[in-house]
């Protein structure tokens, strides 16, 4: 089992992946010194998820993932590398910021946990 986090590492906070074997700095955290508070972590991360969203491709059909949309869709979203964040959109609503809102991107990291 995995969390996803903002956690205190020496001094400072990374938004990091953490396990039985210890945890490590993800996306934008991995690449600069830790930030002053925990907000700054989430939002860093959160930057970096709404950075990395990717069309993945067609899947099989299914409703469209946008609220009050009735359509089928099979055009997929995904954050690039996390195969636990993706969703589904129809032709009309196919974009990158639509899927940013679907897998509600839209703000700061929230707390994941991964098995």
């Amino acid at each position: 089992m995995r969390h996803s986090t903002a956690v205190k590492i020496d001094d400072g906070w990374h938004y990091a992946d953490l396990g039985k074997r210890g945890g490590h700095p993800l996306g934008y955290c991995a690449e600069h010194p830790p930030h002053a508070t925990e907000a700054e972590a989430r939002e860093c991360f959160g930057k970096w998820q709404r950075d990395h969203v990717r069309q993945g491709g067609k899947t099989s059909w299914t409703g469209c993932a946008m609220p009050a949309c009735e359509s089928p869709a099979n055009t997929s979203f995904e954050v690039e590398g996390d195969g636990y964040m993706f969703t589904v959109l129809c032709e009309e609503h196919a974009s990158i910021e639509n899927a940013i809102q679907t897998m509600d991107l839209d703000g700061p990291a929230g707390d994941a946990w991964h098995s």
